[in-house]
């Protein structure tokens, strides 16, 4: 999970990284962290690894917190398109290193 914050904080499109929890064992790795965009938006991230049980969700938010979009592989949202799309309270992807959805950020904010 360490990977992941230094991904974001070595990103031009990054202010600031705020990291809540880490935990990168072995067999247990937890990470939750707040980046902060140039543009004043920010990326809320929630990941966790479990003994091979992978739950994520990346919150991406304007800087007046409403959502932009939002990823994550909930169960209760199995009903939704393999894509994100802008605008939706919940779209699941393909687990994405950071750097890719830093990039996919920046092509939604610039059209």
């Amino acid at each position: 999970m360490l990977h992941i914050v230094n991904a974001l904080r070595r990103s031009p499109a990054i202010k600031q990284v705020q990291v809540i929890d880490l935990i990168d064992e072995a067999t247990v790795k937890h990470l939750q962290c707040r980046a902060e965009l140039v543009d004043g938006s920010t990326l809320h991230i929630n990941e966790s690894s479990i003994i091979g049980k992978n739950k994520y969700s990346y919150h991406w938010q304007d800087a007046q917190n409403q959502l932009i979009i939002r990823w994550d592989n909930a169960s209760h949202h199995s009903h939704l398109a393999s894509l994100p799309t802008t605008g939706t309270k919940a779209a699941p992807c393909m687990k994405a290193l950071v750097c890719q959805l830093m990039k996919c950020c920046l092509k939604l904010k610039t059209g």
